[in-house]
């Protein structure tokens, strides 16, 4: 006969610490995470900047390693470019503010999709904020030029702008009141 209610909770409870077990709440990474199939059915390994983005995701290298080494280098900026870095001067360059704004018409549908639709618009507005030949830049430390970063990184850095729900809480609905979901202070 099976013990009822919260007996056998209880007793797993007993037998984890008995054994001093910890589980992990990360589940262990397999040799073939990073492994795609192709539609022919072979296994293709992951390229190199995918290799490092998969490790820079995971939090397992800086970002300035992740910057491939062999980058389009560039020594003047123009006004579309997105510059990536902290502070005002990086606020406010001309192309981080083209960058926000079209962001902006899009994060009230951005946090209404889910992971696919997400990752779509994100793709999108990358496309329209690069259409006009804006360029992701990265200066690094020991260098004097820009580094044009990879796809991946733009991409990254477009969506988590577009996570930012900074600017959304600004937005009032009709009646005054903040949208539903959104909080923190202003």
């Amino acid at each position: 006969k099976k013990p009822q209610g919260l007996l056998p909770v209880l007793e797993a409870i007993q037998q984890v610490i008995k054994m001093n077990f910890v589980p992990s709440m990360v589940p262990k990474k397999r040799d073939d995470d990073d492994k795609s199939t192709s539609s022919d059915g072979t296994v293709e390994e992951p390229t190199e900047t995918e290799q490092r983005y998969a490790a820079l995701r995971n939090h397992q290298i800086r970002f300035a390693d992740a910057i491939d080494p062999n980058a389009e280098r560039v020594y003047k900026l123009r006004k579309k470019d997105i510059i990536f870095g902290r502070g005002r001067g990086f606020q406010n360059h001309p192309g981080n503010e083209r960058m926000r704004d079209i962001i902006e018409k899009y994060k009230t549908q951005y946090h209404s999709l889910n992971r696919d639709g997400k990752r779509k618009l994100v793709e999108a507005v990358h496309a329209e904020i690069t259409e006009g030949g804006a360029r992701f830049l990265k200066k690094l430390d020991n260098e004097q030029a820009w580094v044009v970063v990879d796809l991946p990184i733009a991409l990254q850095k477009v969506s988590h702008t577009m996570r930012c729900r900074k600017s959304i809480h600004k937005r009032l609905d009709a009646q005054g009141h903040v949208p539903q979901g959104v909080g923190g202070p202003a």
